[in-house]
This record gives C-alpha cells, structure tokens and sequence, in this order.
C-alpha cells in the first residue's frame, strides 16, 4: 500500500483536515511489469536500502518487512549496488551480464513521508523530505543473453532500455515542471497579495500583520517600539510638471532611499498614494524615532534625480509610540496619522510626536 497525505486548508489559511489517499502498490508494480524495456531480461525495482520492491524471484520481494539484509539486491552484487546507491542513472557491465538503473522520486517536492509509528497510534519512527525518497529501477541482461544476440538486436535492445528511461525522465520532467509552475504561482500570489506591486514594499495588509506581531512582542518583552506615519510634500507638483510615470519613479526612488535609512529589522510600508508607514523596532528612548525621522526628512529635501527630470519633494511625519501613546496597534496608527497631518499643518518637511511631546 501507497498512502499518500496532504492537509487542507480555507481560504483564511487555517488548516481544516488531512486528505489522505491509499494507493495499492501491486498496481504500480503491475504497471512496471507491463512497461518492462528488456522482454527477455529481468526487470527490478529496488528502494533506498536496497530491498527488492519488484523481484525476478518472490521469495527475494519484500525483504525490508522482515529486515532480512540477506533479501538485498546490496548483499547479491554489492559493487553494483554501491555504483546504483550513488549514482542517478547509469550502465554497469559485469561478468555476469548488464546493470541499466535509473533513479526516481516518487514524492513531489514539498511533500515527506514516513515511516511509520512503532505502535498503534503513535509517533512516527523516521520522518523525511521528498529527495530522502528515493526507488532505483533496474535493468539486468545477463551476459548469455547479450552475447547470445546479433550487433542489430543488440542495438535494438538498447533503443527500447532508452526507451523506457526516456519515458521516465519525460515523467519526471513533467512533474517537475508542475511542481514549479505551482509554486512560482503559489509565491506570485503571495507577493500580490501581501506587497505593492510599484514599489515592492510591504503592503498595508503585511504592514498591520507586522504591526500586531510588534505589539506582541514588546508586551513580553516590555520594551518601546515606534511608528513613523509619512506624507510626501509636494508630490502633486511633480506629477503635475513631470507626468504620472516619473510620480511612480519617484516613489520606487523614495522606497530605496528609506531601505538605506532603516535597519533590516524595521518594517518600511507602502499604505497608499504617497503615504508610508515605518515600524521602528526595540526603541531605546524616543530620541531614536526622533534621529530616524530627521535623517528622512534631510534625505528626501535634497534633490532627488529621476529618469525623468529632476524632482523636490519633502516629508511631513507623524510619530506614535507603543506603550506611551498607546497599546492598541489600530490607534497608534491613527494617532500617528493624525500628527502627520499636524505636521503638514505646521510648514511641512517637519514630524509631530502624538500627545505630550518627550523631554530629550
């Protein structure tokens, strides 16, 4: 039996369930048979350690349930079975005639396998990922056969053995190629969903999922975190004199420059328009959100070149503090806003601390 388990999850990323589906293994086997690339040969299918899956002779198949390591492919011809252990494909000739083997993953990438538990309802004994995963198919003309045969069926013996391994390298190329289209899709998705698309900073979504885990993490930590809400001066103008296409460079521009001001560890969003929100992390005092905010505003007031002309522009800033203003992640960000609209009242290209402003 082949069982084959994946969970499943809503639409809001909460797993719900586990489908599992089994697989009777004589099936598979019987497929191999069917497609056996050496009519007259001997056909193999072997699993990591070497246990026949699939044996000329019954008494040699599934020596792995009884651990009998002399029902080994390994304990029979043990220099062919170190060449096949280490090796992805290949031919070894032998006295006794010739190895074709090929190796093959049966598990697409992301998903493992176990083992099984030792008892009922109990763990797993060995738990690992899909390349741990891994059978060996192979294919062995004895030397009587091979001398036996003209150079023409000789030749026709090999086309249909690259036959069969074309077959499966196809296979595996196709369920590659899935296995990735999915998963550039699965990350475009994510990239949409959680980041702006002009600039490629984190999106408001993202930015309040950030924010919540700041929260949390200073609660236990009982230490002081910032939020930097910002407006653009005079973005307007340079949309106006300049085009809507140089207003979009200007804010990817805007996006590096405040990457460079703030640590890896500060998250830097775009909420919308020309507004940005910074999360300033494990704050000191309330002077390093001050320090923070002053080198903004002195880099966005100097003259920004974009590929389309020239542009000047400015920042008015509001600041929030967590826990002085509040521990509430929705009113800090409110109460950010409402400063930066203070700011801009007060002469632009300034910031503005919510409620009492702090003593340096």
């Amino acid at each position: 039996m082949i069982r084959l388990g994946t969970p499943v999850f809503d639409l809001k990323n909460q797993k719900r369930g586990i489908v599992i589906v089994n697989y009777f293994g004589n099936n598979l086997l019987g497929k191999i048979l069917e497609s056996d690339p050496i009519s007259e040969g001997q056909t193999m299918l072997l699993n990591s350690d070497g246990y026949w899956l699939l044996s000329p002779t019954l008494d040699q198949a599934w020596g792995f349930m009884f651990k009998d390591e002399q029902r080994t492919f390994g304990n029979l011809y043990k220099e062919v079975w170190e060449e096949i252990r280490l090796k992805h494909n290949g031919q070894i000739n032998t006295a006794n005639g010739l190895f074709t083997f090929k190796t093959v993953y049966p598990l697409k990438e992301g998903y493992i396998f176990s083992t099984g538990p030792g008892k009922s309802f109990g763990k797993s004994k060995n738990i690992s990922g899909h390349d741990s995963y891994k059978w060996h198919i192979v294919s062995f003309a004895p030397s009587q056969m091979i001398n036996s045969y003209s150079n023409h069926l000789q030749i026709k013996l090999f086309l249909f053995g690259a036959g069969m391994f074309l077959i499966v390298a196809t296979g595996s190329w196709i369920i590659a190629l899935s296995v990735t289209k999915r998963r550039r899709d699965q990350a475009q998705l994510k990239v949409m969903a959680l980041f702006d698309s002009l600039t490629k900073l984190p999106n408001r979504r993202l930015f309040f999922d950030r924010l919540n885990m700041a929260v949390e993490h200073s609660r236990r930590n009982k230490n002081m975190f910032g939020i930097l809400y910002m407006d653009l001066d005079g973005f307007k103008s340079v949309n106006d004199s300049l085009g809507h296409e140089a207003g979009d460079e200007l804010l990817c521009r805007v996006a590096e420059l405040l990457n460079k001001i703030c640590r890896k560890s500060d998250t830097i969003a775009r909420l919308g328009g020309d507004e940005f929100g910074i999360i300033i992390n494990q704050l000191e005092s309330a002077k390093d959100a001050q320090t923070v905010a002053g080198k903004i505003i002195a880099t966005l007031t100097t003259l920004i070149q974009l590929p389309s002309g020239s542009a000047h522009v400015g920042a008015s800033i509001g600041i929030s503090l967590f826990p002085v203003d509040s521990d509430d992640p929705v009113e800090l960000v409110g109460l950010a806003d409402k400063s930066m609209y203070k700011s801009k009242n007060q002469g632009e290209n300034t910031y503005t601390f919510s409620g009492t402003v702090p003593h340096f």
